[in-house]
């Protein structure tokens, strides 16, 4: 007879500077359980039998300032622009 096996787990989404990371260790704190945040890339390097480093290179990082200032330039800001008056 196969035993049902359920899976216990939460996940933290999250931004650059937004402090998910410290939600995520309190949360796992009071409720005993292990986080998987910095280790995830060790696990899934052992899994895979690949080196670390490679593993890492996917793994997320915080986004550099080329990429911050671009998505200030990307994302559509209303009010920087000026239209003209229907009177005009």
């Amino acid at each position: 007879m196969e035993r049902e096996h359920t899976v216990q787990l939460i996940t933290v989404s999250r931004e650059f500077g937004a402090g998910g990371s410290d939600l995520a260790a309190e949360l796992g704190r009071r409720l005993d359980w292990p986080v998987l945040d910095r280790e995830i890339v060790h696990r899934v390097a052992e899994q895979l039998r690949l080196d670390e480093r490679t593993v890492q290179h996917f793994d997320e990082h915080p986004p550099s300032l080329l990429a911050r200032i671009a998505t200030v330039l990307i994302v559509s800001q209303p009010d920087i622009y000026s239209f003209p008056s229907d009177s005009d």
